[in-house]
């Protein structure tokens, strides 16, 4: 693009989206420090991706693979 934003899509990857691991996976109840200790591991993640300048337009359970 002529103003040097760039963009990027990354599809095909191996894994099960969380809302899956929740919803049909699981099929019980997730305890609370599993569910802050996967948070923390996000934002992290987030953290990271977003000091070189990336952005996702459209987070949700259904776009983050665990494998």
């Amino acid at each position: 693009m002529s103003d040097g934003t760039s963009y990027f899509y990354i599809t095909d990857f191996p894994g099960v989206c969380l809302s899956n691991y929740f919803n049909e996976i699981t099929k019980k109840t997730v305890n609370l420090i599993s569910i802050a200790t996967l948070g923390i591991k996000m934002v992290k993640i987030l953290e990271m991706v977003h000091a070189t300048g990336n952005v996702h337009n459209d987070l949700g359970l259904d776009k983050i693979i665990i494998g």
